[in-house]
């Protein structure tokens, strides 16, 4: 402590974290995750977020924490841009530098490949369970990264089962409650469709072959059926091809297979098909979700399913994919329905998404809809029947019955538009437009492929705030107030204020960050920047006298700041508890009127059993030094 940072101003910095957060992804550089609130708080302060005319501050040192558990790890299934950003390391740095960090360790991650020119940011790393020999209890967790080759993770686990690099071994893999089937070890582990907790065995051959009657003893069923002869219930071949640059959407977990060790190989139940998980690449949930749906459309999955979509690819059509996209998914569709997978790997798809439409090529959360559009459009111009459209003229409308202008509207549109995409999700909306000046009314039918239908939304919602009293004798409450959806802080102010009793010109609401104050909100400021799991902190002000004159108070913030040592000068990252707001004259204070001022705001946490008069008889301008004893409320 003790030593200052020139911090350059709120405009440099933004000029500076402008081109770091603009830069792209390099294969093997380190990134660092963000708490979303710190970075958009930060955003807001230098500008680059809009605030809506609301007061913001410096917002403190980063803070992690809510990044993490009870037990320290990193919280699953975090959302990128949801509840963190991630920024290169130079970023980083200079972040650290200006606002410090609160946390013992930074979150930092590496940028990997899992696929030609498919880089991601690796936030979870693969967590294996790893046995030696399948009769083992006990296991080891191994924790490798997607882009490892499953050689590297052989040879680690031979190391860390003390067995000599020249043995001969073998990878049993399963995924799930799925059977362990030999991987290509020339394959990589995102490739090989291992998932957090997938099972890995390694073997070692006995007597010139491999154990027999293996079974994982994880704890929990594998669903294995062995037959009177005692062979081995697993899959011997490659789940995702022959080699590492070559994809499948097997995600493992095979139990309709047998193994081939016996003369008589075990029979398994099969799967029922289509209860297929679809594994999450990193953000890929709104993938998934969009795919799950299509695959439980009749028409559409029985059409691919036949191989139909096959014979009919248009590979010429400029509008498409050169039925690429239709192929990748038919493949998808296929593995997902077979009955052999428990889970599979839609990463064949989403490159295939990726190279014709750069916007769903990152790791980022996307809206489903857009990707269900771009779908749609891809699966029809990629099945289109009519290879070379006609031209259509269009005849005049007026006068003639509806049922005749939609009929012949779509016979135009199918004569240019034809596909299984058309059959099942295409249609006619009928447009009724009246000219004001001649009354002359115009009937069309335009074609459509999705209606997009608002859905009802509660007239309100609850907010959850924290009402502190202008009188320091005064305890705080905690409030559930109901507000318009679409409300603004006025109307905030004006609910809690039947609730505490006063108007609600004498409140302030206030954002608060790291026991300091952040951002103070006009009464016009909208509603919809504060989630209903955020806690507003709302200050009562003083009544204003009706005559305002040289006596009138100023309102002044206050935090509480811990001086560790007496050399100590002030950082943020010693700031404690909640700040609170204190009326000062506006003509010259002493130091001991000060103090008073400040002790008497302090009540509500605070006995005082020492009177300001009775120390020492000093005037130390600017601090309190009391002895003192906390109120435990």
């Amino acid at each position: 402590m003790g030593e200052l940072i020139d911090v350059p101003s709120p405009e440099e910095q933004k000029e500076t974290i402008q081109m770091q957060l603009t830069k792209s992804l390099v294969n093997g550089e380190t990134w660092y995750l963000i708490y979303s609130k710190w970075m958009s708080s930060f955003k807001q302060f230098i500008g680059l977020e809009k605030t809506g005319g609301s007061l913001v501050s410096n917002p403190g040192p980063i803070d992690n924490s809510s990044l993490f558990d009870e037990q320290g790890e990193l919280r699953k299934a975090l959302v990128d841009k949801m509840d963190y950003e991630v920024v290169p390391t130079e970023c980083w740095n200079l972040l650290v530098q200006w606002y410090g960090y609160n946390n013992p360790q930074p979150i930092s991650r590496k940028v990997i490949t899992i696929a030609p020119k498919y880089l991601t940011i690796e936030v979870y790393p693969v967590e294996l369970k790893c046995f030696k020999n399948a009769e083992s209890k006990k296991h080891t967790k191994l924790v490798v990264s997607k882009e490892d080759s499953l050689t590297k993770v052989n040879n680690e686990l031979k190391r860390i089962f003390n067995i000599n690099q020249n043995t001969n071994t073998r990878l049993l893999v399963a995924v799930g409650e799925g059977i362990p089937y030999c991987p290509d070890l020339d394959n990589t582990v995102a490739g090989s469709g291992l998932l957090h907790g997938s099972t890995v065995i390694i073997e070692t051959a006995e007597d010139g072959g491999w154990p027999r009657n293996r079974q994982i003893k994880t704890g929990s069923n594998t669903n294995t059926k062995n037959s009177g002869n005692n062979s081995s219930s697993i899959y011997f071949g490659p789940s995702v091809g022959a080699s590492s640059s070559t994809l499948s959407f097997a995600g493992g977990g095979r139990s309709s297979r047998t193994s081939t060790m016996g003369t008589n190989a075990s029979t398994l139940a099969l799967r029922q098909p289509g209860v297929c998980g679809l594994n999450n690449l990193g953000n890929t949930c709104f993938m998934n979700s969009v795919l799950q749906c299509m695959s439980n459309c009749p028409p559409i999955t029985e059409y691919f399913l036949s191989g139909k979509h096959m014979l009919e690819l248009n590979e010429t059509n400029p509008l498409g994919m050169k039925g690429e996209i239709a192929r990748v998914y038919g493949e998808l569709i296929q593995a997902m329905w077979s009955g052999n997978y428990a889970t599979a790997n839609p990463l064949p798809f989403k490159i295939q998404v990726g190279k014709f439409n750069p916007t769903f090529s990152g790791c980022q959360q996307h809206d489903s809809q857009e990707l269900l559009t771009f779908l749609l459009d891809g699966l029809h111009e990629d099945l289109n029947r009519i290879k070379k459209k006609p031209y259509i003229e269009v005849k005049d409308q007026v006068g003639r019955p509806d049922c005749e202008v939609a009929r012949e509207a779509w016979d135009n549109y199918r004569k240019r538009n034809d596909s299984v995409i058309v059959d099942t999700f295409h249609g006619l909306l009928k447009s009724r437009v009246v000219c004001p000046e001649c009354e002359r009314v115009s009937v069309t039918f335009d074609p459509f492929c999705y209606l997009s239908l608002p859905l009802p939304l509660k007239k309100d919602r609850v907010l959850t705030v924290r009402y502190i009293p202008f009188d320091g004798y005064k305890r705080e409450s905690s409030f559930r107030v109901s507000v318009p959806r679409k409300g603004i802080i006025r109307d905030l102010c004006q609910e809690l204020s039947t609730k505490v009793g006063c108007s609600s010109d004498q409140l302030l609401v206030a954002e608060i960050a790291h026991c300091h104050f952040h951002k103070f909100y006009c009464n016009e400021d909208s509603l919809d920047n504060i989630d209903e799991k955020d806690v507003i902190f709302v200050y009562q002000l003083p009544v204003l006298p009706l005559n305002v004159d040289d006596e009138e108070d100023i309102i002044v913030p206050v935090c509480f700041w811990e001086k560790v040592k007496p050399i100590d000068r002030f950082a943020q990252n010693h700031l404690f508890g909640v700040p609170f707001l204190a009326a000062i004259p506006r003509r010259p204070v002493s130091s001991v009127e000060l103090n008073n001022i400040l002790k008497e705001k302090m009540r509500r946490h605070f006995v005082f059993y020492n009177d300001m008069d009775a120390v020492n008889g000093e005037n130390t301008a600017g601090s309190i030094e009391l002895a003192f004893r906390r109120v435990v409320h």
